[in-house]
């Protein structure tokens, strides 16, 4: 890597590490290296970039504002060095954001086949069933589904899920099935992530429409722990069919009130460089398209 590079990489590394011991690590240099490198950086432009303490690096003013103005810089300049090269060939690291659920369930059962495809590129999984400050966190791309927060990142579609209630045979087999939405004001329910379960829910049959108020009796905010409140008999919860595919094709899970239709959950991918989103960001976002994890709205209300 040349210096010109190194040097602007460091400082993206360290300004999303908040330390300088942890870049020294990823780039495989002394740290010492590290440290005179930024220094020299910020003697050239001639503004402070971190404040240094013996607890925590952070950064100044003058350097959030340098963050913004170089990131994009950087990924433009390796999307240039990678249209030159002309082989395909992805390099570097990519960092995917991601819920816990998501990434257990649909991405990493498909990267072996990204990674074939791709085998000199470095692949970091950022896992936080809170959403994510993209920038702050340096991810490049984020799979986040359900609404968006307005924001100056581009967005794409890239399918939409099934909205679905389960709960466990020995849940039903002691409470019984709930006949219609209203029925659920006398059973237990289980809420989840906030983003997918609000406080009344709204469902749909012929034409007729009931919206139900939910007063969860146990509430999480990972999808993953309300699907094993439900496998427990703890209660009925709400979520997405690609969230609960195995549990239900195992039978540890049933689908409850199935003839009543719930409003599908849009499926973004998230870059927050915009037009500068790196060639590897946008080449798994084609890659999870393909594998089809989720469907368009219209093959969702077909099959359902």
């Amino acid at each position: 890597m040349n210096t010109f590079l190194l040097t602007y990489k460091l400082f993206l590394c360290v300004a999303r590490h908040k330390s300088f011991s942890v870049a020294a690590k990823e780039v495989g240099l002394a740290q010492s290296s590290v440290s005179r490198i930024i220094a020299s950086l910020e003697h050239d432009i001639g503004a402070k970039l971190f404040i240094r303490t013996t607890r925590a690096v952070e950064l100044t003013e003058a350097g959030h504002e340098y963050l913004q103005r170089i990131e994009p810089l950087i990924v433009q300049f390796e999307d240039a060095n990678q249209a030159v090269k002309g082989n395909g060939e992805l390099c570097g690291t990519l960092r995917i954001g991601l819920t816990s659920g998501m990434a257990l369930r649909e991405v990493v059962p498909m990267l072996s086949n990204f990674r074939e495809q791709h085998p000199s590129l470095c692949v970091n999984l950022v896992l936080d069933d809170a959403r994510q400050d993209l920038i702050k966190d340096g991810v490049d791309v984020a799979i986040r589904c359900g609404p968006l927060a307005d924001s100056t990142a581009t967005t794409r579609v890239v399918g939409a899920a099934r909205r679905m209630l389960v709960a466990s045979p020995d849940y039903v087999k002691a409470h019984g099935l709930p006949k219609s939405p209203r029925d659920l004001l006398h059973h237990t329910m289980i809420g989840g992530p906030p983003g997918l379960t609000a406080g009344s829910w709204s469902f749909e049959k012929d034409g007729n429409q009931q919206t139900v108020r939910i007063e969860p009796k146990i509430a999480v905010n990972i999808n993953d722990v309300a699907m094993s409140a439900a496998i427990h008999g703890l209660g009925i919860a709400m979520t997405s069919c690609w969230a609960c595919k195995k549990e239900r094709a195992d039978g540890t899970l049933v689908e409850v009130l199935s003839d009543w239709s719930l409003a599908t959950v849009t499926v973004y991918a998230i870059f927050p460089g915009g037009a500068a989103a790196k060639p590897a960001a946008k080449a798994f976002v084609e890659h999870f398209i393909t594998q089809n994890v989720f469907h368009t709205a219209h093959d969702l209300d077909a099959s359902h």
